[in-house]
């Protein structure tokens, strides 16, 4: 009976143990998807890039401006080839960084002052325009109507808002990485060496590994179930498109860690049947000797 009870107690430590490694080993996944994906300024720029994304925003900048022309009396071919793109990538690049560094996220204008300046001044010479029948009042302000309509097109909505809230989850991430990591790194440890039947440890590891990919599953899943259902006010189609386009990188993450914990599932399970103890009897003289071990 004693025997019994000790082999129920000890069952129920290694599913206790289990269950914390398969939460360990969530946390360390969404913290390394987090990590890596939305939290990691690169992994926003290449988006921008695949999505043509400085392209698109010119295109609307140019639009707007155009509009901006119409009411000040210039002609449409004014706004034809005046902004560079490079000028919408420096200034994003800046704003960017400085939104991951947690700087103030603001649009720096400079560049694109400087070039519409230009711009207008080799207008004005090219419609032998009298410089001083331009008012400085009139240039001032539709230099700085220009301004606030880039300032507002190169800014992403929200960003500003999520500033603070972001930085708070991005430096509490590297210490959950490593939190998660060394209890996952202990836990598997008192799997193993907690017992000298190692088919033990690797069952359990591995129920822990089919519940992280339960977990990613369900995550993944969720998440393309919502995404129909997102009704985010944004106008800008560059914004739209980039949005989108994050949003399904950051869910296939899900995808890839989820296939990953299933592959590590099988090799446990297939190892799991290689080292279980097989029950073997050996007959000697009038007795029997008997080999086993409970599950």
């Amino acid at each position: 009976m004693a025997k019994h009870h000790t082999s129920k107690a000890t069952k129920v430590m290694y599913i206790v143990l289990s269950f914390i490694l398969s939460c360990m080993m969530l946390v360390l996944s969404l913290a390394l998807i987090l990590q890596f994906t939305v939290f990691k300024q690169d992994f926003v720029t290449s988006s921008m890039e695949k999505v043509s994304y400085y392209e698109l925003l010119r295109a609307e900048i140019l639009r707007n401006l155009k509009d901006l022309g119409y009411a000040s009396g210039i002609d449409e071919s004014f706004f034809d080839d005046f902004l560079d793109e490079t000028v919408i990538r420096e200034d994003m690049t800046e704003y960017m960084t400085n939104f991951y560094s947690g700087k103030k996220t603001v649009v720096s204008t400079d560049r694109f002052k400087q070039v519409f300046n230009k711009a207008l001044d080799e207008y004005i010479v090219k419609k032998s325009i009298n410089p001083d029948s331009v008012s400085k009042e009139n240039r001032e302000y539709l230099v700085n109507q220009a301004i606030s309509i880039y300032r507002k097109s190169v800014q992403i909505p929200f960003l500003s808002r999520l500033s603070g809230r972001f930085m708070e989850i991005k430096q509490v991430l590297p210490i959950t990485i490593g939190v998660s990591s060394v209890f996952i790194v202990l836990l598997m440890i008192i799997l193993i060496f907690s017992s000298r039947w190692k088919h033990r440890a690797v069952r359990y590891i591995c129920y822990a590994t089919i519940t992280g990919f339960i977990g990613m599953a369900v995550s993944f899943i969720a998440l393309i179930a919502t995404k129909k259902k997102r009704n985010l006010n944004i106008t800008s189609q560059a914004v739209r498109d980039l949005f989108d386009h994050i949003s399904n990188r950051f869910t296939m993450t899900f995808l890839y860690v989820g296939i990953f914990f299933a592959v590590v599932s099988i090799a446990l399970f297939i190892l799991f049947r290689y080292i279980y103890p097989k029950r073997t009897h050996s007959h000697v003289g009038q007795g029997s000797l008997e080999v086993s071990e409970e599950d």
